[in-house]
């Protein structure tokens, strides 16, 4: 009898769990289907509004996004939203930046700054989405990874992402211009006053580099921001595109070592949401919003209407 007993339990018990899998891959069937169809409109819908062009570094976004997220999941079984979350804005952002600084050494051609500012646009828009859309199907309270990355893949990330943004600079035509000496010197002031705040709280080096690395990207849209309106003042037209892309790069390099910071993390035991990297990524956003319509934005409707 207890022998039936046992026998009947583990029958309900196994159809139990058919139906709760049954009903998680639906769940994530629908999730899957229900994202792609909605981004198949919203490009349906930007391509009404931006010229087809302005789409090639979205492309380029996704390719190298879902590369690393890719790997990520191959090495350490990374959950894909969760990576997709974290990654998707300040990779939009890198993509970003290197079009604005590019179109500044470019501004004695002015039928390319329509393409570049709405390619510089649509691929931080772009990257916005991919975060969101891994914000809404991340899980919370679950296990993310499988286990930590070792140094040496850190490394061997590091190295891909430093490979990625040369190749991407080179192909700019902005290399020599993104290697600036201020830009470098912003980033270096901010890491020893962040080594030494952290010495003297006792908190970890490695857990503040997020932070110091937010810090470098928005006082890189200050400066640029600076720049621009001291130029603007002055009527000094070709110290402008100089002006800004001391800021530019700065947040530059702040963003692109955020990013490798993350890698860092992943090489750390312990609960990843909790260095709040998602409320970090709203952050640049703000920034770089704050610095795009400080500095590039058009007239407004009133300006247009009384001109």
């Amino acid at each position: 009898m207890e022998l039936i007993s046992n026998q009947t339990g583990k029958y309900f018990k196994g159809v139990w769990v058919q139906e709760k899998l049954k009903r998680k891959v639906r769940k994530t069937g629908l999730f899957f289907t229900a994202t792609v169809a909605g981004i198949i409109f919203f490009v349906w819908a930007v391509t009404d509004v931006v010229p087809i062009e302005s789409l090639r570094l979205s492309g380029a976004l996704l390719a190298v996004t879902f590369a690393m997220i890719a790997i990520l999941f191959w090495r350490i079984r990374l959950d894909p939203l969760y990576a997709l979350m974290v990654l998707g804005i300040p990779i939009g952002l890198i993509f970003s930046i290197v079009e604005i600084v590019r179109m500044l050494q470019q501004m004695e051609n002015p039928d390319s700054l329509l393409i570049a500012i709405s390619s510089a646009l649509t691929v931080a828009v772009v990257g916005g989405l991919l975060s969101a859309v891994g914000s809404f199907g991340y899980q919370r309270n679950t296990n993310i990874r499988s286990r930590s990355l070792t140094q040496s893949e850190c490394l061997a990330l590091a190295a891909l992402l430093i490979a990625f943004l040369l190749g991407m600079t080179l192909n700019s035509n902005i290399l020599v211009a993104v290697l600036d000496w201020t830009a470098a010197k912003v980033l270096l002031s901010i890491l020893l006053v962040g080594l030494g705040v952290t010495a003297f709280q006792g908190i970890y080096f490695r857990d503040g580099l997020p932070s110091l690395f937010v810090c470098v990207a928005l006082i890189g849209a200050a400066i640029s921001t600076i720049g621009w309106i001291l130029t603007s003042l002055s009527d000094d037209m070709k110290g402008m595109g100089p002006a800004m892309a001391i800021g530019l790069l700065t947040m530059l390099y702040g963003i692109s070592l955020y990013v490798l910071s993350f890698l860092l993390h992943l090489n750390a035991p312990g609960d990843l949401d909790d260095d709040g990297f998602t409320t970090k990524n709203w952050h640049l956003v703000e920034g770089f919003t704050f610095l795009f319509f400080m500095n590039l934005g058009p007239p407004t409707l009133f300006e247009l209407v009384a001109g």
